[in-house]
């Protein structure tokens, strides 16, 4: 987005300001009242729900850690009531859990403390330019029986489950001329892209669906003939006396970009590879997986040796050098289906789907040879390793202590060693 100048600009934004630190509170108040149209301020959550009952703010700029309400569950409780006021968080905390309760939540935008004045002039910028874009649609949305051949998203009509009525876009994008052909060939039924080793759902009961619970959304995605890509669509469906009314809204870019910052709140920004989040969330999707099927499942628990003295003696940039060239290193050993993270410092984690305790050793004894091997600092680098295999009635927490007492006997043992709980 291109800088803006802020020299003149006041934005049509009605805002409501959280913050419990007074000091913080006074400052930044004079910085967003100067930029908005109206400004409500509270110093805490419960105090911002009173203020937001009265005022549906456009935008909630708030901070996290709060009395009696924190941040958080104050937009949560907003989010029952209402899910377009647009909300950023301003935090000097650094936690996954908060990330992934806010991106659930819509949050628009992080901001660490102490705030950037540029950043948060950014950041209003992109709220009113995004809040100026949802007011046009709901005026469009207002209008939508005027102007359905002019809209962007795909309309049709249905009366008694069949189709009466579809819009140009609609048409485009099934490929076909007329509406006969999308009811006597099924064609909607194929353009709905069911999930692996699903059928495609009958389209005229899947609307009865969607019609049925109003305060669900419902998101598809919908594949036209030979495009193997196809995209994210938001599907609504309105009944008005004898016909229902509906539409596909593209939300693919959306779509992609909240899978982003999934992906960004489970990676660790040093190494790129996945984090502690990533992998407690993985390990407990294999255990249950482990539980039904009876399906091998190793991991591998390793850190540096010594790594102290690496950052002691070479300085930080060298330590974080050598945890950079160990995770590149570790993803020439590893498969597509394997999950490799840093858990914290200097250790690494890996979950192996399918993979016995004797392969998982193997997996580890060439990977401890090849950093042992391998010039990743001034000085030789070695690992220490813990394996240990899934078994039945245990839980995720019993697997990775058990690995964790396998890393503890190799440091024990004289380091740069693989150690695990063969029975």
């Amino acid at each position: 987005m291109q800088k803006p100048d802020f020299t003149s600009a006041q934005y049509d934004l009605n805002v409501l300001y959280v913050e419990d630190d007074a000091a913080i509170r006074n400052v930044m108040t004079r910085f967003i009242n100067r930029r908005v149209r109206e400004l409500s301020v509270a110093e805490n959550g419960e105090q911002a729900l009173g203020i937001f009952a009265q005022k549906r703010n456009d935008l909630i700029i708030t901070d996290v850690k709060m009395p009696k309400i924190d941040g958080l569950e104050m937009i949560e409780k907003i989010r029952q009531e209402c899910d377009w006021t647009q909300v950023i968080l301003t935090t000097a905390f650094c936690d996954d859990r908060y990330y992934e309760r806010a991106i659930e939540l819509g949050i628009s935008r992080f901001l660490r403390k102490p705030i950037a004045t540029e950043e948060l002039e950014l950041a209003i910028a992109s709220a009113a330019e995004a809040n100026l874009r949802r007011k046009e649609m709901e005026e469009r949305e207002r209008f939508s029986d005027l102007v359905l051949e002019q809209t962007s998203s795909l309309v049709l009509i249905m009366r008694e489950g069949q189709i009466v009525f579809a819009n140009d876009n609609l048409l485009r994008f099934a490929d076909v001329s007329d509406i006969s052909v999308l009811n006597g060939e099924h064609i909607m039924d194929c353009l709905m892209a069911p999930k692996a080793g699903d059928k495609n759902p009958d389209f005229a009961e899947w609307i009865g669906g969607v019609t049925g619970n109003p305060d669900d959304e419902f998101v598809v995605h919908l594949r036209p003939p030979n495009d193997a890509k196809g995209g994210s669509y938001v599907v609504r469906a309105r009944e008005s006396s004898e016909i229902t009314i509906v539409t596909f809204t593209d939300v693919t870019k959306i779509d992609k970009a909240r899978e982003f910052a999934l992906k960004e709140a489970q990676t660790d920004a040093l190494t790129k590879i996945g984090n502690r989040r990533m992998f407690d969330t993985e390990l407990k999707r294999e255990m249950s997986r482990f539980e039904r099927y009876q399906r091998a499942l190793s991991i591998v628990v390793f850190d540096v040796d010594l790594f102290k003295r690496i950052n002691d003696s070479f300085g930080h940039c060298a330590g974080d050098s050598v945890l950079r060239g160990i995770a590149e290193l570790t993803r020439q050993f590893i498969r597509k289906s394997d999950v490799f993270t840093r858990n914290g410092g200097d250790e690494f984690a890996l979950l192996l789907p399918e993979t016995t305790l004797e392969g998982a050793v193997k997996i580890a004894e060439k990977l401890r040879e090849a950093i042992s091997a391998e010039a990743l600092s001034d000085g030789r680098v070695t690992c220490s390793f813990g394996a240990a295999s899934a078994r039945r009635g245990e839980d995720a927490e019993g697997l990775i202590k058990r690995a964790d007492m396998m890393l503890y006997k190799a440091k024990k043992s004289g380091r740069n060693s693989v150690e695990s709980d063969y029975d």
